[in-house]
């Protein structure tokens, strides 16, 4: 008779049934999701990485020849080369009789280390009237070595290797052929870097790995390729790590900057990333299970409370606690399991999409998502052990009363409470002191009602913050300028096009404190690239003593204008006074008068050097590579309608978690107040009336949540800016702008609207015979 009389309840409450099944499948869905596929790439990776000997350093050199790198074993007819890349094409003997000069002057200073230089060299070509970007990674013998996913790496001249994700979205496959230079490479096989877990190269964020690859060539190939040629060094500690402050303590003239592996974007991100988005899954599921298990309490304690009369009665007759009990924590495992078991299946199912998702955007191996019972078992037995420990509770503490006292009308006492608010409320009118006395005095209700509204809150505000970061870093500066594409001259011969264009002179890999940066030589009367403070047009500057930084720089190094910097390059160190700070943050740069710069590189000799040029259309004449502004903001285009995408998600999803808690928090809130509803309605209240007393009064709170999950959702974009800034000297415009903060709130007060139309047939239902069946006992 009692499992009749659970189950019957049971059904009564098939709509909230329904609702906290919706909570325990996000709960258990966000943790096997992010689980799964998180464990898919992280394993597979970790022994990639260690198989693959992944650097755990990298250095940054000095790219031109300096005097203690002149061997007696040099070519003399290397000795008048400016940099290292004209080397390795004049003579490579001579390069790699350099290189392993710095190499072993490395290794006896920091003794405990093995180094490999890494070759690389950049090129664009044309495929479909859209510009691709290619790093063509030489191969290694020691550290960095190349994973082949499938197939084999090129051996002639002829071949090629790419990574799969882009030959993926190009539709190529192995035997099919890329074409540059005039020349056709068969693809061969796809590889992947393990010190290139992004496809990041160059001064700006650009992650697309449909546009961009890396590639492998045969070692003849790549020597063939005019392209410019890029050193690092990477780097194994073969003893204790060195401590990143001794790192950067040498007296080595050639390293320009040593980086942890960890601290590297390129190669250290997915670390942060990983640990990151499995912290996030698990803090999510946590506060939603969490929510979820208080609305099981609350559930339970309303029927024990309406059926408190025939359970004295089962007691009287003898029945134990345990006979008692069972069937709710049956109806218990009965509204928590089936949810929670559709959380795990969807989970399961669309974790193999989000791997991919995650493959797609880093450079990874990874592993088919498979059933794993430590998985099943924690997210699906834990949750159902704390609803059934937490059911028990209830349950045995309604049961420790004597059996004639649960005979007796239930007593409301929570009701007195209304005598005794604070202060603040206490000046309101008695009607309103009622209102939100009815919201807040059931402590457990009101904590569960503000969890699952801030959480939803916050969720959209961070969705919100996180939607224009692309725009903020890349289209807002190229939409500001008139530069249509740049063109790159060899070395500093320089170059001319018959078409109206600017001279640039762009330096790389130039240390700002500890920060490479570039330096770029523009004229302050130029015509295609003015310089914008807060929108203020500061170009005119350039005519000045001193440099404008941008506001990348500025914000990760703390620099204000007015502040003397040191810029150094190698043994050589200048000091300049910051004149502005340029609106730019997709780019660590520093701008700075074309004549002073080239005086300095030529001791005097020339002021008028450049090795790049601006147009607004396509230049003429041969240049080794012309990017196009069009075709890069395309690529940021994807990333940001990435972002939009997986941000629209995230809001949808935490306006239907707050959503369903509202509608369950006003039902309970409801059916707990059914006989006071009833009085209000006999004394002579409106249905309108009551729906304001027990319904509407959930609007403030709403917004009043809303704007406390403010502050917090803040220092989050806060801390979250600074830990990318610090860690990687990359600014994550993520902002809470007016209109941001607007649309976020017109958000969430929608899940007040949504939610309350859905909860007004309860009351205009209701009358005063339901009322005095429940103070009776009857059920």
């Amino acid at each position: 008779m009692l499992y009749k009389n659970v189950f019957k309840a049971f059904f009564k409450r098939r709509f909230q049934v329904i609702l906290l099944s919706f909570i325990m499948i996000m709960s258990a869905l966000i943790f096997v999701l992010m689980g799964y596929a998180i464990k898919a790439l992280k394993e597979p990776s970790e022994a990639y990485f260690d198989a693959y000997h992944q650097e755990d350093f990298n250095a940054m050199m000095v790219e031109q020849i300096m005097p203690f790198d002149l061997l007696s074993s040099t070519d003399p007819d290397a000795l008048g080369v400016i940099s290292l890349s004209d080397l390795y094409h004049q003579d490579e003997d001579a390069f790699d009789a350099l290189i392993n000069h710095r190499i072993n002057r490395f290794k006896d200073t920091f003794e405990h280390t093995n180094v490999e230089p890494r070759l690389h060299k950049d090129l664009v070509i044309d495929v479909n009237g859209r510009q691709h970007f290619f790093r063509v990674l030489k191969d290694t013998m020691t550290i960095n070595l190349t994973y082949v996913s499938e197939g084999r790496k090129p051996q002639t001249t002829e071949e090629i290797a790419l990574i799969e994700t882009y030959a993926l979205a190009n539709d190529l496959v192995i035997g099919d052929t890329v074409t540059f230079h005039d020349h056709d490479y068969v693809i061969t096989g796809f590889v992947l870097f393990p010190d290139y877990t992004l496809g990041l190269f160059g001064s700006e964020f650009i992650i697309n790995n449909e546009s961009r690859t890396l590639a492998l060539l045969s070692d003849d190939a790549f020597k063939a390729l005019p392209e410019t040629l890029g050193v690092t060094l990477g780097g194994l500690f073969t003893d204790d790590p060195i401590k990143t402050s001794s790192l950067q303590s040498h007296d080595l003239p050639f390293i320009l900057n040593i980086q942890l592996t960890t601290n590297t974007l390129r190669s250290g991100a997915i670390y942060d990333e990983i640990a990151g988005s499995e912290m996030i899954g698990l803090i999510l599921s946590l506060v939603i299970a969490s929510i979820g298990v208080l609305i099981v309490a609350l559930m339970v304690s309303r029927m024990l409370f309406e059926q408190r009369g025939a359970i004295g009665i089962l007691k009287a007759l003898g029945y134990t606690k345990q006979e008692i009990a069972l069937p709710y924590l049956v109806f218990i495992v009965i509204i928590a399991l089936p949810g929670l078991t559709l959380g795990y299946l969807l989970g399961f199912i669309f974790s193999t999409p989000l791997k991919d998702l995650f493959a797609g955007i880093y450079l990874l191996p990874s592993d088919p998502v498979t059933h794993r019972l430590p998985m099943f078992l924690q997210s699906i037995g834990i949750p159902l052990i704390f609803l059934l420990i937490l059911g028990l509770v209830v349950i045995y503490r309604l049961l420790s009363e004597h059996p004639v006292a649960l005979m007796r009308p239930p007593v409301d006492t929570s009701t007195t409470k209304l005598a005794r608010m604070p202060r603040f409320f206490s000046r309101l009118p008695l009607l309103k002191r009622i209102r939100h006395a009815y919201v807040w005095r059931h402590k457990m209700r009101f904590v569960v009602f503000v969890s699952g509204v801030f959480t939803a809150a916050y969720l959209i505000l961070i969705a919100g913050s996180m939607m224009n970061i692309f725009d903020r870093m890349f289209r807002d500066y190229y939409e500001q300028i008139d530069v249509g594409h740049i063109a790159y001259c060899e070395s500093y011969i320089g170059c001319e096009t018959t078409m109206a264009h600017d001279k640039v002179l762009d330096i790389p890999y130039i240390m700002l404190g500890d920060q490479s940066v570039s330096v770029i030589g523009l004229d302050p009367d130029n015509q295609f690239h003015p310089l914008y403070e807060k929108g203020k047009d500061i170009t005119h500057l350039l005519a000045s003593d001193g440099i404008i930084i941008t506001s990348k720089i500025a914000m990760e190094e703390g620099i204000e204008k007015g502040d003397k910097v040191s810029l150094s390059y190698g043994e050589i160190v200048i000091e300049q006074t910051v004149l502005g700070i340029q609106d730019e943050l997709g780019a660590a740069k520093v701008y700075i008068n074309r004549e002073r710069l080239s005086n300095e590189l030529s001791l005097g000799l020339s002021s008028d050097l450049n090795n790049v040029i601006y147009t607004s259309d396509r230049p003429d004449g041969p240049f080794v590579t012309v990017i196009s502004v069009e075709d890069l903001l395309l690529q940021a285009e994807d990333m940001s309608n990435l972002m939009v995408a997986m941000s629209i998600v995230m809001m949808v999803a935490a306006m239907a978690i707050g959503v369903v808690v509202l509608i369950l928090i006003i039902t309970l809130s409801i059916e707990h107040y059914s006989y006071d509803i009833s009085l209000f309605k006999v004394i002579g209240y409106t249905d309108q009336d009551v729906k304001g007393i027990f319904i509407n009064s959930y609007r403030f709170y709403t917004a009043l949540i809303f704007f406390l999950a403010l502050p917090v959702t803040y220092l989050t974009i806060k801390a979250m800016v600074w830990f990318m800034a610090t860690s990687y000297k990359m600014i994550f415009p993520m902002t809470l702008t007016l209109p941001i903060i607007a649309i976020s709130f017109v958000l969430v007060m929608m899940i007040f609207v949504v939610a309350v139309p859905i909860t007004y047939r309860k009351i205009t239902d209701m009358g005063l015979a339901d009322a005095m069946k429940i103070y009776q006992g009857v059920t």
